[in-house]
């Protein structure tokens, strides 16, 4: 299937820092080694980005819009990664204007192999950014989110430690950061794990006219 579960979306998430650092390290690598040795610059590109999107999207449950932030970002990565692939590729192959034929030496190779990989991560990038685009619009476009504040004492701390934690596998740890919405008539509360930090989501089930 396309569209990515909505635990793995969370830990894409999850991941943001080290997306982040990883790809900045990789592509800062080409450029502290001497010239013509280093590899991954693009990937160290599309590897940021992706912690970037992670970054953005945390909150990808409950805010509406979100939806348009993934299309947004996905149409202007695009062309970007696309218009600087085709300069190193010009610069690589186009250089013998006169119809000879171009050594396919060790920096064309290691740009193929950068480009390859750089193409994976891009193609993970817009299945991640897809999914929350049309898991957004499906959750908020009739959602409403409440204040907690308005939530009795006894309510707030049944629905900040009644919880489920699939990263951790335990349940009742608590929650930080409580967001309270209704989706399509289903009331539900998350938050982030007080353990790990993943994002943890439970259905508030009504029962005799009181929430449990």
């Amino acid at each position: 299937m396309f569209l990515l579960s909505d635990n793995k979306i969370d830990q894409w998430v999850k991941r943001w820092r080290r997306l982040l650092f990883f790809g900045l390290l990789v592509f800062v690598l080409p450029m502290a080694l001497p010239r013509g040795w280093g590899i991954g610059l693009f990937t160290g590109f599309m590897l940021m980005s992706f912690g970037i999107y992670a970054f953005c999207f945390r909150k990808w449950r409950c805010e509406r819009g979100l939806w348009m932030l993934a299309v947004l970002l996905v149409l202007g990565l695009g062309p970007c990664w696309i218009f600087f692939e085709y300069l190193s590729f010009r610069s690589l192959f186009l250089k013998n204007g006169n119809g000879g034929v171009v050594a396919f030496d060790w920096g064309r190779t290691r740009f193929v192999i950068d480009s390859f990989i750089a193409l994976a991560v891009f193609s993970h990038i817009v299945k991640f950014s897809a999914s929350v685009g049309i898991k957004n619009w499906r959750r908020t476009r009739n959602s409403r989110t409440f204040d907690v504040s308005a939530l009795t004492e006894s309510e707030l701390v049944d629905f900040l430690s009644d919880t489920w934690c699939d990263q951790c596998g335990e349940a009742d740890l608590g929650i930080t950061e409580p967001v309270l919405h209704l989706e399509n008539d289903t009331k539900v509360i998350s938050g982030k794990c007080r353990v790990c930090g993943f994002r943890c989501v439970s259905e508030i089930i009504e029962i005799q006219g009181h929430d449990s």
